[in-house]
């Protein structure tokens, strides 16, 4: 079932940017829409080793906390924090990658971190944290009917647990929301004060003075507002800190004494809340980190992340040496500006960086944790509920359960089930990238999902994925239609592009592409991506329809001009573009009975003046792939019926 979020405007364009970050003195922080050039220097690997097979172990853990002890569980957010984030922050603060503390913990592993959205923003990605469900982008802390869920914060309380959060943000922000609110919009900073004002955790500390100050002071709180207030706190509870209007400074560019650094409110945090004797639960997010990711402000960006590994070291220091179980957690709720460290550098400075844009990726993050409760997520890549199971198991005491992990457009196509077709020719487009290497569809009650195995170039070229809505009746492009919409980028593309179908039953109603490897998310529309209709309903060839759809790139499945990654041999890469159709955008007026519908990609560059010899169903190696007339040969086929159910099929015809 889809939210309302996939009501479609028209043709306009959504303009709306993401992750909010507050502008500093030292440095604008911008969101730019059309990524930067990167630079192409292969970049410092530091990824563990990962075991992709599923976990099997799921004994409970052996809990050696003397009675009256509970436990002390801490889950460390760096906020956008990828693993060249990483990487980068070890060089700053040591001179070398693979020097921060967080990367000697015992359990080390990958998390994914999709949204029902597809590409996530920090209020659906923190919310599957903290209550190990997905939902929308925006959303906090509830589920994708708009229904109130547990968040971790919840269930430690409810077993009379300490409770607490700290972030470097407004505590009104994304991440520290998805714990302590249920809303529809993480924007609703009123409905976002009134709840947190209603009841808070025993420790809270952060920014956001401005908008919480008066209702915190006036609900009856002591409300600590600086460093030195902090530091003279007995250790009791609640705790309550606002140490700046809205989010915190830059650590590299704060002047000292203006607010406390993260380790001095873990500190604070800590002692406030070990006594309990039914154990304690903090949630730390340092948030800058995001915040100088989407501004590509690498002088911030490194100082930001070894500012929160000295955090890491102050936890493990503080409640390591404790006779008690111990369960801590450091991972990221997404990666941010695809970031790439190029060079090395002296410790102290920033070391040589790249940026892919000013947006979130879909690249996997690290998770690094301490505590036997966590071994099930050591050498693993799991989806980021996985996370929020460990942690409940560590709250609850019970046995750890598997959580249910729903099909996402992630890019991670085996719940697409196996290929139709793999790819039968070399690329001409160059080693490594720009391979088409399987084709995956399958439907279900949100739409139609088609899984593009291989790699597509960031830099210069389109993927191009052509539905035919009614296969067999004979019309649309290629039959009886010529597209000339040259308003905006996509369309003009689109324009530029002809096909030939092998018979008069084929002619194309839509397509779905995506320019230099543009993630495409649920709620947005975009000039150089997203979903095409030009049935002659609700589009014309020269006025085509803007409608809702998810493409989006697994990790590792996007190049740089310099190959990839996960680039395999001719047919045999496994990930890539996922795609997500949904009825709503395909149907508009509704499915009726049901439907036929065809499938064929390509890629081609992204003025349409040329095209790859990659194609899924593929070419043949006698076919041309002149951009003006590409040849189809054959095409998935699949017949569903009024609910979305494939009644025959995905077949090739």
């Amino acid at each position: 079932m889809l939210l309302y979020l996939l009501a479609c405007s028209g043709e306009t364009v959504d303009t709306a940017q993401p992750e909010p970050a507050e502008t500093v003195d030292t440095a604008p922080v911008t969101h730019d829409s059309d990524p930067p050039p990167v630079d192409t220097s292969p970049p410092v690997d530091t990824s563990p080793p990962v075991d992709t097979s599923p976990p099997v172990d799921t004994q409970p853990p052996d809990t050696g906390a003397p009675a009256g002890l509970g436990p002390a569980i801490v889950l460390m957010i760096g906020d956008g924090m990828g693993f060249q984030h990483v990487a980068g922050g070890g060089l700053y603060a040591n001179g070398s990658a693979g020097s921060l503390y967080m990367e000697t913990a015992p359990v080390q592993g990958r998390v994914k971190s999709a949204s029902l959205s597809g590409l996530t923003d920090s209020a659906a990605s923190a919310t599957a944290l903290a209550t190990g469900q997905k939902t929308y982008n925006g959303v906090l802390g509830l589920d994708r009917d708009l229904a109130s869920l547990t968040t971790l914060l919840d269930l430690a309380a409810d077993r009379g647990m300490g409770t607490g959060v700290i972030t470097t943000d407004t505590l009104t922000g994304a991440t520290p929301g998805a714990f302590l609110v249920h809303v529809d919009d993480r924007m609703d900073s009123e409905a976002i004060t009134e709840q947190l004002a209603a009841g808070l955790p025993d420790v809270l500390l952060g920014g956001g003075s401005t908008q919480l100050f008066d209702p915190l002071r006036d609900a009856g709180y002591t409300v600590y507002q600086s460093p030195g207030e902090l530091a003279a706190h007995d250790g009791s509870v609640p705790l309550v800190g606002l140490f700046a209007e809205t989010t915190f400074e830059f650590v590299g560019a704060v002047k000292p004494g203006v607010q406390p650094a993260l380790t001095d409110m873990v500190g604070a945090a800590m002692r406030a809340l070990e006594g309990d004797p039914e154990g304690f639960l903090l949630v730390v997010e340092a948030a800058r980190i995001d915040h100088a990711s989407h501004g590509n402000l690498s002088e911030l960006v490194h100082p930001e992340t070894a500012a929160f590994d000295q955090a890491v070291e102050a936890v493990i220091g503080h409640l390591g040496e404790q006779d008690r179980e111990l369960t801590v957690l450091v991972t990221a709720d997404h990666e941010c500006g695809g970031l790439t460290v190029e060079d090395g550098s002296a410790a102290g400075d920033i070391p040589e960086t790249s940026w892919r844009w000013g947006d979130h990726t879909n690249a996997d993050v690290p998770v690094f944790a301490w505590g036997s409760a966590t071994k099930e997520l050591d050498g693993q890549r799991l989806d980021s509920v996985w996370v929020h199971a460990v942690l409940q198991a560590a709250i609850t005491g019970d046995k750890l359960s598997e959580p249910t992990v729903v099909r996402l457009a992630d890019g991670d196509l085996d719940d697409l089930g196996t290929q139709l077709v793999t790819q039968t020719e070399d690329t001409d487009y160059g080693a490594g990238f720009n391979q088409l290497d399987g084709l995956r569809m399958t439907t279900d009650a949100d739409g139609l999902w088609i899984g593009l195995d291989g790699v597509t170039d960031d830099h210069a070229n389109a993927l191009v994925v052509w539905v035919d809505l009614d296969y067999g009746a004979g019309t649309g492009v290629g039959v009886d239609r010529d597209l000339s919409d040259t308003a905006g980028e996509l369309d003009t593309l689109l324009a530029a592009l002809g096909v030939v179908p092998p018979d008069t039953a084929l002619g194309f109603d839509a397509a779905v592409a995506a320019l230099t490897g543009t993630y495409v998310e649920i709620e947005d529309l975009y000039d150089n991506a997203g979903f095409r209709l030009f049935d002659g309903v609700n589009g014309a060839a020269d006025d085509l329809f803007w409608g809702n759809a998810v493409l989006n790139f697994d990790d590792g499945n996007l190049a740089d001009t310099s190959g990839a990654a996960d680039a395999g041999a001719t047919g045999a890469t496994t990930g890539g573009a996922e795609l997500l159709l949904p009825w709503s955008s395909l149907y508009p007026a509704g499915l009726g009975k049901g439907q036929t519908l065809a499938v064929w990609a390509t890629i081609v560059n992204d003025d349409g003046t040329a095209a790859s010899n990659q194609a899924l169903p593929p070419y043949s190696s006698a076919a041309s792939v002149d951009a003006s007339a590409l040849a189809v040969g054959t095409v998935a086929v699949v017949e569903v019926d009024g609910a979305g159910t494939a009644v025959v099929g995905p077949e090739l015809r």
